[in-house]
């Protein structure tokens, strides 16, 4: 009954922190609802069996995203990657490790401090274009680029200096595409919760300045089965570039698989995300994600 509770709970609690931090489990929960349904079938309990297997079918459900990736032939593409370094990440900067086999033009980073961007700096010679906001805290980013930057600006999410965001516009076979980095606040209390999802709202309407070609690349403490990732997927207009291609979970990194997709790249309607996935650890407790995207013909 706890599964079925929690289940539910998760799926209606809006704007509640406890239960939206209910709605991050799907996997979790079907997982625990499926070995459940063995031990009942095992006693010949059939009414818990065929209550936790509801569970682990509505969980599968939720876990269910469409098939993904249409066939390109032609389109300019875009390839992009999204990593959360961590302040507490002492490997120094592996770019062989993060990029190898995927050449990504444009990388998004968080956690970055001024350790990082000097790494950073001397490890990504092929990327000139840089837009670095370093914070000696959770929250400092950048964005580097081997597309020349059309025009760069330092956001502070809610006037916040401790909450930058960066938007960049690139040209890409003379589409001008523009590009915003993120790192919400993780909810860890009710308050805070809140202030992530006013973040999450004001990166909507970020994107709603300009219509056009867009890509979000963030550490955005949300996964996709939050309320407020859903809002934000609603009032943008973007797309979640997961969808076809699993789970992909980002968070702890030592959980692989079994971990929480709390990383992302959305797009505009204007991609097709014809790659995706999730690279090795680099000492983080973040797994990078790289997609390559074309645009729709």
């Amino acid at each position: 009954m706890g599964l079925a509770g929690a289940t539910v709970l998760g799926r209606v609690g809006g704007t509640s922190w406890p239960l939206d931090l209910l709605s991050h489990f799907p996997l979790q929960l079907g997982l625990a609802a499926l070995g459940l349904a063995c031990i009942a079938a095992a006693r010949g309990a059939v009414l818990s069996m065929l209550l936790a297997t509801v569970v682990v079918w509505a969980n599968a459900m939720t876990l269910r995203i469409p098939a993904g990736a249409e066939a390109v032939a032609g389109a300019s593409s875009l390839r992009v990657a999204m990593a959360n370094l961590s302040l507490t990440n002492r490997n120094g900067f592996l770019p062989d490790a993060l990029v190898a086999g995927r050449d990504p033009d444009v990388l998004g980073f968080a956690e970055v401090n001024a350790r990082w961007a000097a790494d950073l700096d001397a490890a990504l010679q092929g990327h000139p274009h840089r837009l670095v906001a370093s914070r000696e805290h959770h929250f400092g980013i950048a964005l580097y680029s081997r597309l020349p930057f059309e025009s760069s600006e330092v956001r502070l999410l809610g006037g916040d200096p401790h909450h930058p965001a960066l938007l960049a516009t690139v040209r890409v076979d003379g589409n001008p595409v523009r590009l915003l980095v993120a790192h919400p606040h993780p909810p860890l209390t009710g308050g805070v919760s809140s202030l992530r999802d006013r973040q999450l709202a004001e990166l909507s309407r970020i994107r709603n300045e300009a219509p056009g070609p867009f890509v979000l690349l963030g550490d955005l403490n949300a996964t996709p089965w939050s309320q407020a990732f859903v809002r934000l997927l609603r009032s943008s207009g973007l797309r979640d570039s997961r969808a076809g291609y699993g789970q992909q979970a980002t968070w702890p990194a030592l959980l692989g698989p079994l971990g929480l997709p709390l990383d992302h790249i959305l797009i505009s309607p204007d991609w097709i995300a014809t790659r995706r996935n999730v690279g090795v650890g680099v000492g983080s407790d973040h797994r990078p994600v790289f997609a390559e995207l074309h645009f729709r013909l």
